[in-house]
């Protein structure tokens, strides 16, 4: 809209005044918006619509400007009475009159023309040639001339939203291009979105049974996720997943593709695999990224390593995380370790949790790296701040064991015992690392209770196996003759 910080617009000229007045109860937005059109009085919507571009400014107001642009073009003072005032509002006083001179000495008034200065050059609007002069009005202290150059682009040259609507319209139409999808099925789901009240699933339902993709589409995530029945219901999902399929939709196409490669629908049969297949090809066709990455995994189960290293590093080219991830397994079992660091490194630092506590674990132990353990707790940290449903589990265990439960005077980290406890309770839901790690624990401080808690865990985890028990009754015989011993599993 007209005043994002990367518009040289009306809204942010009249923002950027305010913000830089001595006397913000003088500057109103109103105030100075008649400062600035030579007039007694305007109505708050009007100031509104036009400082945040929901309308473009009015005929009325243009003929001003443009009168005023072809005096100015004759006689460089006819802007003397608005600078001016706009120079007293910054100041704090609206009823002195500056002269030119006084104009040109307004530090505040410097100030702004310098912050419109650099909203300029973010605006890809703006050539660089006015950008550059206004540049040059700035360092000669030509602030006058520089206000009354602003004014004149804010209010005539500064693309106003019906061109930025027409813009929209024509990227919405180029993505749908390659679809069956027409532009009046988006405008309907969206405005359904937009409206958002009890009625939503009905009318999500409504618009699936006229064939709307995007209702459909919507529809197979809530089966796929069982947000309908709590349970997923897979059959259902790919059903309506296939009938927006039909209509090109990308993700759609990718979603049953994936269902029937997995085995989530048919009966994991050749025909299956091949109809899945299809599915993915239509995605790929369609720009899809996330497709890329299946494919990419479909040929390395099928051992066709050279053709979903080429998958990997298209998905990946488009900064798709798990390809990245993918292509660092592959180079980590060729025990390339540098080429695995610098691709985990990559999902990580666009947050991939897993990959946030791969690079932890590798800046720890020097794999692919020096060892860094400053690195490898900020990493290990970096994998929680991520939605609760994303998060890595072995980032609390690595955590809690290697840094918290005894602390790490190579980063100065004092131990806390109890912020330890605390990430691996959490993490023995899923981890029996964690569970392992606790019933140490509290045979050490010989709690009974949680003692059996966690030997039942264990014992019913689906991991358990022979080799895990010896090493637990190892660790406990330890652990029961010295419960100082630093626990190790």
């Amino acid at each position: 809209m007209n005043n994002n910080l990367n518009q040289l617009s009306l809204g942010n000229f009249i923002r950027i005044i305010k913000k830089n007045s001595i006397n913000k109860h003088l500057a109103s937005q109103a105030e100075i918006f008649c400062i600035i059109f030579n007039i007694d009085d305007v109505n708050e919507s009007t100031i509104n619509n036009y400082c945040i571009g929901a309308r473009c400014i009015g005929d009325e107001y243009k003929n001003i400007y443009v009168n005023l642009r072809k005096k100015y073009a004759k006689d460089n003072s006819v802007f003397t009475p608005i600078v001016s005032q706009l120079s007293c509002i910054l100041m704090g006083n609206i009823y002195d009159k500056h002269s030119i001179t006084q104009i040109n000495n307004n530090k505040n008034l410097k100030n702004v023309c310098t912050l419109l200065y650099n909203i300029s050059k973010n605006d890809t609007k703006v050539s660089e040639s006015f950008s550059a002069k206004l540049l040059k009005l700035i360092n000669s202290n030509n602030l006058y001339d520089c206000i009354a150059e602003l004014l004149i682009y804010a209010v005539l040259e500064h693309v106003q939203p019906i061109y930025v609507s027409d813009e929209i319209n024509e990227k919405l139409e180029s993505i749908l291009y390659n679809t069956n999808i027409s532009f009046d099925s988006l405008q309907e789901f969206l405005s359904t979105q937009f409206d958002d009240g009890i009625n939503y699933s009905y009318s999500i339902r409504q618009l699936a049974k006229k064939n709307n993709p995007y209702a459909l589409f919507e529809l197979g995530l809530s089966e796929y996720f069982g947000k309908m029945t709590g349970t997923p219901r897979y059959n259902i999902a790919f059903e309506h997943f296939s009938k927006a399929a039909s209509f090109n939709h990308p993700r759609a196409n990718y979603i049953a593709g994936r269902m029937l490669i997995e085995g989530k629908v048919g009966n994991y049969s050749k025909s299956d695999i091949e109809k899945g297949l299809k599915y993915l090809k239509k995605a790929e066709s369609l720009n899809n990224i996330a497709c890329l990455n299946v494919l990419g995994q479909f040929y390395l189960k099928q051992g066709n390593g050279t053709l979903a290293e080429k998958y990997f590093k298209r998905a990946a080219y488009h900064n798709f995380v798990y390809a990245f991830n993918n292509l660092g397994k592959i180079y980590e079992t060729k025990k390339l370790y540098n080429k695995a660091f610098e691709h985990y490194l990559k999902s990580a630092n666009l947050d991939e949790s897993w990959a946030c506590n791969k690079i932890g674990e590798m800046y720890r132990l020097g794999i692919g790296t020096k060892i860094d353990l400053k690195k490898a707790f900020e990493y290990y940290n970096k994998a929680l701040k991520v939605p609760i449903e994303f998060v890595q589990n072995y980032a609390k265990y690595n955590l809690a064991v290697y840094f918290y439960m005894y602390g790490n005077y190579e980063i100065s980290l004092e131990k806390d015992v109890d912020k330890a406890i605390k990430l691996l309770t959490e993490s023995s839901e899923k981890l029996i690392e964690s569970q392992m790690f606790l019933l140490c624990y509290y045979v050490s401080i010989n709690d009974e209770e949680k003692i059996q808690k966690y030997k039942c865990m264990i014992e019913n985890n689906p991991k358990f196996n022979i080799e895990l028990k010896k090493q637990v009754e190892n660790v406990l015989k330890k652990v029961k003759k010295d419960p100082k011993l630093k626990i190790e599993i």
